[in-house]
């Protein structure tokens, strides 16, 4: 009979390959494995336009810029344990969408349920370190538009002893996240020299080559 040795290979990331959420309301974070990532970024400009009568071109003033983050990626599990955290995970992450309310009446209070969000060197608050660290000072601010993930039925499900519950094998997860800018450092040019932070929007910075 033929014995073979399994190990969870996803083990193999290190600690810094992280996706890692936190809420700031509740002071709740979330991470999970960079497996199986998919990043994608889509910075808009946002123009104003105004009609000029008898003139040939019409008028456009900058208005703003938009940067926006779209992830997705895999959450295979190695045993009963991990696919149960799986789960868990997902729903922590959904329970962070919600603001905070009043516990005694249920009303929404306690301001925007703001987010932080760091993935590596690509997404962080563009500080010194260059890339995302444990806290969240480290991380971006912005907020969630939307959060799916989806059972991947054909890879199978793992149970646990006596129970008739299905965990799956293996989840999917994507998520928009609209980014923040803190204006207090000053993004854009001031005579040919950047002004924002030094590693924005990733850890390298064009302006020192």
């Amino acid at each position: 009979m033929a014995i073979y040795n399994h190990a969870d290979y996803s083990e193999n990331l290190s600690s810094t390959q992280r996706i890692i959420f936190h809420q700031e309301i509740s002071g709740k974070a979330v991470d999970f494995k960079a497996f199986d990532l998919t990043y994608s970024e889509s910075i808009t400009t946002d123009w104003d336009e105004t009609v000029l009568p008898r003139r040939t071109n019409r008028s456009y003033a900058w208005a703003g810029t938009t940067r926006s983050i779209s992830l997705a990626w895999s959450m295979p599990a190695f045993d009963i344990v991990e696919a149960k955290l799986n789960f868990q995970k997902c729903a922590l992450l959904v329970q962070m969408m919600y603001p905070g309310v009043n516990k005694e009446t249920g009303a929404v209070e306690g301001g925007t349920p703001y987010w932080k969000m760091g993935v590596m060197n690509w997404a962080h608050s563009g500080g010194d370190s260059g890339a995302a660290g444990t806290t969240s000072d480290t991380l971006l601010t912005g907020f969630p538009r939307d959060f799916s993930f989806n059972i991947v039925a054909s890879d199978g499900y793992l149970y646990e002893e006596n129970s008739t519950s299905p965990y799956p094998k293996h989840l999917k997860a994507s998520i928009s996240y609209t980014v923040i800018l803190d204006d207090s450092k000053f993004f854009g040019w001031n005579g040919g020299e950047w002004q924002g932070p030094k590693h924005f929007p990733w850890d390298e910075s064009p302006s020192d080559n």
